[in-house]
């Protein structure tokens, strides 16, 4: 059920890698955000299944992201459809990863879920929280860009 990725490059080549890959930013960014007001938690991104004529270097994504808190993970979890035997280990995986280095991800596309385990990140999520605030423009075009008084500052 938990996927670990000891490196991003490590994924295979399907749609979700391709995913990943080309959303890490904004994933690390919500990361960030979700752990700074929430401590541990696990970073869903509910995504639009591809087409079936899926071309990875033209596809655009549309998708929304949440963090949902350790405190509530086991209730997504199973409102998700996983299963009750399963739920234990991945609150533990949560409960115990560092998020200041690692990411749990969630990938919900049409009520599916698939959970990854991101290790070894080349980018850290307080890394991609800065990059994403830097360059607001580039990944949030027509949203307001985020007050630099709430930015959250981690070292």
């Amino acid at each position: 059920m938990l996927r670990e990725h000891r490196e991003l490059r490590s994924i295979d080549r399907s749609w979700q890698s391709q995913f990943i890959r080309e959303n890490f930013l904004l994933i690390g960014y919500h990361t960030l955000r979700g752990v700074a007001t929430s401590d541990k938690g696990i970073t869903v991104c509910i995504v639009d299944i591809p087409p079936t004529n899926f071309k990875p270097s033209f596809h655009i994504w549309q998708f929304r992201t949440q963090f949902i808190s350790a405190e509530f993970a086991s209730t997504y979890l199973l409102e998700m459809g996983i299963s009750s035997r399963q739920i234990p280990s991945l609150v533990q995986a949560i409960n115990s990863y560092d998020p200041q280095q690692e990411i749990i991800l969630a990938m919900n596309t049409d009520q599916n879920i698939e959970i990854y385990y991101l290790q070894n990140l080349k980018i850290s999520p307080t890394e991609c929280y800065k990059q994403v605030c830097d360059r607001w423009d580039e990944f949030m075009p027509d949203g307001l860009p985020p007050d630099s008084l709430r930015r959250f500052i981690y070292s």
